[in-house]
């Protein structure tokens, strides 16, 4: 799906629900890890073809959002997160999953899906 009527962007909820709406209209036969050029942030995208570059990886057959659960979990388990942001309140590693303008990710069609680390705060 190649237009603007499809984003989402999701944070401080469960990836069993995040994800469905993230592959609603697609599968991913590949992906990538790359910096959110805005951010600075590691994020992991998915793609909904595989291309050959040197970032991409495809992965042996086309996956859902049920069967990237258990990547992206561990995934987040080891990633970078930075420091916890100083708040009075407290912090908690989350995610957040998103797509840009175009239903695309950064300037690459075949990405139509995002993961990356965020600290969800919490106020008192």
């Amino acid at each position: 799906m190649n237009n603007d009527i499809f984003r989402f962007d999701l944070q401080g909820v469960p990836l069993d629900v995040a994800l469905p709406v993230a592959f609603l209209h697609d599968t991913a036969e590949g992906w990538k890890i790359e910096r959110n050029s805005e951010t600075g942030v590691q994020r992991l995208v998915f793609l909904r073809w595989f291309e050959e570059k040197k970032e991409n990886q495809k992965f042996p057959v086309k996956m859902t959002a049920e069967m990237v659960i258990p990547l992206l979990e561990a995934w987040l388990r080891d990633v970078d997160y930075g420091d916890a942001p100083d708040t009075d309140g407290s912090a908690k590693k989350g995610f957040r999953v998103y797509n840009e303008l175009w239903s695309i990710v950064g300037h690459d069609v075949s990405a139509f899906a995002a993961v990356e680390p965020v600290w969800l705060v919490y106020g008192k």
